[in-house]
């Protein structure tokens, strides 16, 4: 029988200190679902939500609906609209208080814009790789990106030793063909000691 029953059903002569030592439960507890059960009946015995009835941190759903809308404008852009490319463009478009990528993701979670991904290995299984020595290995990489006046290429060089980023700039995407990225790594070859080899990631 659960205890708050047991409670209910005592008699008027039962010990309570003896009663809450063998049930574990503290005298006030015994007193409140006692009366509980005096107001409200057995109805009374049935444990309610201590959660509030409203939530002010709760994002409002104008501001929901606008962050899925924004998504779906986004996606058939053909760009990223993930939910850091998302608060951005909120913040844009004159949004105030413009909610911050956390809110946004779990906006898009929880309108079923987010897919569970399947489990991936640990992190901790991985072996990092590192180069030597300074200027054994470059790391080139580069990465779209779209800003006020359209796509532009990052490109980034890095050291895989001492992971200094060696030089990081935004192109244009016309100019950000094969040898324009040759070019600007024959730049930083002469800034730096020449490297013995690199890779792109």
């Amino acid at each position: 029988m659960d205890v708050r029953l047991k409670i209910a059903v005592a008699s008027p002569g039962t010990n309570v200190s003896e009663f809450c030592r063998t049930h574990g439960v503290t005298r006030p507890t015994f007193y409140f679902w006692r009366a509980r059960y005096e107001a409200e009946g057995v109805e009374g015995l049935v444990p309610r939500s201590r959660a509030p009835h409203t939530n002010p941190r709760r994002i409002r759903p104008e501001v929901e609906d606008g962050i899925v809308g924004l998504r779906k404008e986004l996606e058939a852009l053909s760009v990223d609209h993930g939910p850091s490319t998302i608060q951005w463009h909120l913040g844009r478009r004159g949004w105030r208080p413009v909610p911050s990528v956390a809110t946004v993701w779990r906006v898009l979670v929880r309108r079923g814009f987010v897919v569970a991904a399947p489990r991936k290995r640990p992190k901790s299984s991985y072996r990092r790789f590192e180069a030597a020595a300074p200027n054994e290995l470059w790391q080139a990489d580069c990465t779209d990106w779209v800003i006020a006046t359209g796509l532009v290429k990052i490109m980034s060089f890095e050291d895989d030793h001492s992971r200094v980023a060696l030089r990081v700039k935004a192109l244009a995407e016309a100019t950000a063909t094969p040898p324009g990225r040759r070019s600007a790594k024959r730049r930083d070859a002469g800034a730096y000691r020449l490297v013995s080899s690199a890779t792109t990631a």
